[in-house]
């Protein structure tokens, strides 16, 4: 991602992501611009997952609006992951 006027960032907001790796990959990390990133669920092999170059835990720590709510855990089961599609699509 690259930079933004203030205001006009990207948003990330309010996802589920089960991950093949631990990084949540290219956000931009500083204003002007930054991404906006909250309320995520993200899923891991290791339940570990880094942002900016920084475990969620120490990115969120950095930041009062740094991924506010965002979560991490190791991937649950695929009957889980299921459930979440069947939820999301409204199927029975």
């Amino acid at each position: 991602m690259c930079g933004a006027l203030n205001d006009h960032e990207d948003k990330f907001v309010g996802n589920k992501v089960v991950m093949t790796k631990t990084s949540v990959g290219g956000p931009q990390c500083n204003a002007p611009g930054k991404t906006v990133m909250s309320n995520n669920e993200y899923y891991t092999s290791t339940g570990d997952v880094t942002e900016c170059g920084k475990s969620l835990a120490d990115w969120q720590a950095q930041s009062p609006s740094n991924e506010l709510g965002s979560k991490v855990a190791k991937i649950p089961s695929d009957s889980t992951i299921v459930g979440w599609a069947r939820d999301k699509l409204m199927v029975n």
